[in-house]
């Protein structure tokens, strides 16, 4: 077997084992449960204050939140912005520090095959949930808003609300990189919390908003303040780096 083909098997294997923690895991359910149930619960309550003309939420929600599908994936969009980096950051934080929870680390280091092949299978598993959860939650958006009679809202609409999970997901490497460094899930949890509040005091920046990185995904779905090329490209070459400083990490970590 040549190294590419040994190192494409043993991809795979690692994929499928990380798949199966997070099959069997309460916490991962528990965390998709969350988001599925909790983000549609709260998009709602906020509808049913602006329908009734509530002035903090109209404040809050802004004028796009009209009382229509539009409307409503406006106010969805906002709502899931952030809610995403909490749910999306506690599981990538779970899966890069639950190895050292569960003494785990020592014996995978160990596995005769690269380290940066484990933190992949990781990082991919993590990917494929983040997709899927979004899409489900997509889809249970699309159900309120059709079933309350809010009505369909424009391709547009949903488009952004679709791209914005691909966003939070390159939000969150540095999320796993805290997470291996220190070696905790708490810090992991905390750093994902910290994105939450640079995101929201990005947002103070007006047509500097997109300049802070942990902004840019609600600032492109929601279209109010423009994200400009090179704040995206600094966006993503982020995202990149600290996806590769996590890998860099695992690889040189005493274990011992």
């Amino acid at each position: 077997m040549s190294m590419s083909s040994f190192r494409h098997s043993t991809l795979i294997i690692t994929v499928k084992v990380e798949a199966l923690k997070v099959i069997k895991s309460a916490t991962a359910w528990g965390v998709t449960g969350a988001m599925l149930a909790g983000i549609p619960l709260v998009v709602s309550a906020m509808m049913i204050a602006i329908a009734h003309n509530n002035p903090v939420i109209l404040a809050k929600a802004g004028a796009a939140a009209t009382h229509d599908g539009n409307g409503f994936f406006f106010v969805a969009t906002q709502i899931t912005a952030a809610a995403e980096i909490l749910g999306f950051g506690t599981m990538i934080a779970w899966i890069y520090a639950r190895e050292f929870m569960d003494n785990t680390a020592i014996g995978l280091a160990m596995l005769p095959m690269s380290r940066h092949i484990t933190m992949t299978g990781k990082f991919l598993v993590y990917a494929a949930w983040t997709l899927i959860t979004h899409l489900l939650l997509a889809i249970v958006m699309l159900l309120i808003a059709v079933g309350f009679r809010y009505g369909f809202p424009t391709g547009a609409h949903i488009l952004r609300f679709l791209v914005l999970g691909a966003f939070t997901l390159l939000a969150t490497p540095v999320i796993a990189w805290v997470s291996v460094c220190t070696r905790s899930l708490i810090a992991g949890c905390s750093t994902a919390l910290a994105l939450i509040i640079l995101g929201q005091l990005g947002a103070l920046l007006g047509a500097n908003s997109g300049w802070m990185p942990p902004a840019v995904p609600a600032l492109w779905a929601l279209q109010i303040v423009p994200t400009t090329t090179p704040q995206l490209l600094v966006f993503l070459a982020l995202s990149v780096g600290f996806a590769g400083l996590t890998c860099v990490q695992w690889s040189r970590m005493q274990l011992a």
